[in-house]
């Protein structure tokens, strides 16, 4: 069976997409860190809640995802992490700020075991490369974020978290469209 680049495209876009996302948390809790008066165990304890949210939910999403033999979740992940990142521009505190965006990291933990079998599927008879390929654009997502997040928020502060999340959603209308045939 041979490869299916749309699929195996748009899964992997999503995964260079929310791993800019995820690698920003960091960024974003540094640059909050005068107006909120953060010390550097606070920029360190928000990074960690928002890491354990994203991984410990993982096993649920899988079990979910078992269950309903659905594509979509992965879309709807990414959506979601996409609207909580974007709200978290409005956040007058830090516990509202983590709150925010720890909701956020649950769309990664629907998104992440959603995304590693669309890969593996989507290389029918290559499915270590298609996985390699999905593994590569998140990797490049983890590395990319805290510069596109650092550019932006140096010259927008929180206010340019919207403008990231948007220039995400192209991704989440790929995986819609590509990855709506059931498991």
């Amino acid at each position: 069976e041979p490869m299916n680049y749309k699929r195996l495209a748009s899964i992997s876009y999503g995964h260079f997409a929310i791993d800019i996302l995820n690698s920003s948390i960091a960024i974003i809790l540094t640059s909050v860190s005068g107006d909120f008066d953060l010390s550097v165990s606070q920029i360190g304890f928000g990074a960690m809640i928002y890491t354990f949210a994203a991984a410990f939910s993982q096993p649920l999403f899988g079990l979910v995802a078992d269950r309903l033999r659905g594509r979509w979740l992965g879309a709807i992940g990414l959506a979601w992490t996409i609207l909580f990142y974007a709200l978290a521009a409005f956040s007058p505190s830090y516990p509202v700020l983590i709150t925010l965006l720890t909701i956020g990291a649950l769309g990664s933990g629907a998104f992440h075991p959603v995304g590693i079998v669309n890969a593996a599927d989507a290389g029918g008879d290559y499915p270590t490369s298609s996985t390699s390929i999905f593994f590569l654009l998140g990797q490049s997502g983890l590395a990319l974020g805290p510069i596109v997040s650092g550019i932006v928020l140096q010259n927008m502060g929180l206010a340019g978290l919207p403008y990231i999340a948007l220039a995400m959603t192209p991704a989440v209308v790929m995986m819609a469209i590509f990855l709506n045939d059931p498991m």
